[in-house]
């Protein structure tokens, strides 16, 4: 099924009653001007309703036309304020599928190869896009909010933004990682999931929601640990409203802004993650707070070494970190240790592990698991000679 059909039945570019002018064509100047006009002001998607869209976008071709000299009927104006509406306030094929609150990844490997997941099953959807121009205008406009640009000379681009109401992280790559324009999106609920809800669906159980609310309300630092799409945001967001509920100043530092955070947890706001995770800690220090960090990596040592070590007093803050990494035990020991030498390249395996006992002590590892992302188990470091076991 076609999102729109820009092709006559001959297969050759749709054109419009001007003389040698294309739909496409239009299009490309539109999303130009829209782009230009709405870079400084997102709150033009979030905070308008679609008569004023509307009334936007009819100010937009009017200029667009009347600049270009381009004369069109009735017909043809309205043709190109419905495609371009679809395409810049709906996501044009993206529509159905961010509406759909079972799907929670979208694959775009190209304009007429859009994959869904749903479940633990992924399968190539029903929706397309005409071509790469079309798939190109969508993904500008879905970057608007978020103050990336497609070619803006990094061909990855790793943001989070929301689309269709939904906490998203978008990826896009372009040559040369990929042939062409690709994009991934991984939506989250519109509402944020509670415990009890990771219970119904079966990322846990009532014994291990309990331990992590005792874990919570022992102050015990956590590290959640697991590969990519194996649920540490959305188990740190379930664990959120227990954070908020606790005494002291609480920051969160995003990689991709998933989390949906109440008042009392600010959201720092610094260019790069490594200046989120500093503002945060400065935030709150010496408050007996929460620093939440979603997702530390390891190649940023020196920004979490920092936040790890720089506020050690009785009213340091705990931390709730989510880390990209693998589950095995002496893999995620020797991963965080070389990371610290980066930073740190003289130091001591002990200083490492005093680190790792006083401020993270709690281990939650996560996978995927028949297709489902879940927590794989709960443990704690124990010291064990000169090495640190999981126990």
């Amino acid at each position: 099924m076609s999102c729109y059909n820009l092709d006559d039945h001959d297969g050759q570019p749709e054109l419009l009653s001007a003389r040698g002018v294309s739909l496409a064509g239009v299009l490309e100047r539109v999303t130009d001007q829209f782009v230009a006009e709405t870079e400084t002001r997102p709150d033009i998607l979030t905070e308008t309703d679609s008569a004023e869209w509307r009334r936007i976008l009819v100010e937009i071709v009017e200029y667009v036309l009347t600049v270009e000299g381009i004369r069109l009927s009735r017909e043809d104006r309205l043709r190109v304020l419905e495609v371009a509406y679809n395409d810049l306030f709906l996501l044009g094929a993206l529509h159905p599928l961010l509406r759909d609150p079972e799907v929670s990844e979208i694959e775009i490997a190209a304009p007429d190869r859009i994959y869904a997941r749903r479940g633990a099953q992924k399968a190539l959807s029903q929706v397309r896009f005409r071509d790469d121009s079309q798939l190109e205008r969508v993904l500008r406009r879905a970057l608007i909010a978020t103050g990336e640009r497609l070619y803006s000379g990094e061909p990855l681009i790793e943001v989070g933004t929301r689309l269709a109401e939904r906490p998203a992280r978008l990826i896009i790559t372009m040559p040369p990682i990929s042939p062409t324009v690709q994009a991934s999106i991984r939506l989250h609920p519109s509402q944020p999931r509670h415990l009890s809800d990771l219970i119904a669906s079966g990322f846990l159980s009532a014994e291990q929601a309990a331990a992590l609310e005792r874990a919570i309300a022992e102050r015990r630092g956590m590290m959640l640990a697991g590969d990519v799409e194996s649920g540490k945001t959305t188990l740190l967001q379930a664990l959120v409203p227990l954070v908020a509920a606790q005494d002291g100043a609480h920051a969160a530092a995003q990689r991709a802004n998933e989390l949906i955070l109440p008042a009392q947890i600010a959201n720092a706001q610094g260019a790069t993650f490594a200046a989120r995770l500093s503002e945060a800690r400065q935030l709150v220090a010496e408050s007996g707070g929460w620093l939440i960090a979603d997702e530390i990596r390891f190649d940023e040592s020196e920004a979490m070494w920092e936040a790890l070590t720089s506020d050690l007093g009785a009213r340091a803050p705990r931390l709730l970190w989510a880390f990209r990494a693998a589950t095995d035990p002496l893999r995620l020991r020797t991963a965080f240790s070389m990371a610290v030498r980066r930073a740190v390249p003289n130091i001591d395996q002990a200083v490492i592990h005093s680190g790792l006992l006083d401020r993270l002590p709690v281990v939650i590892l996560l996978a995927r698991r028949d297709g489902k992302p879940g927590l794989l188990r709960i443990a704690n470091w124990r010291a064990e000679g000169d090495s640190l076991v999981l126990a």
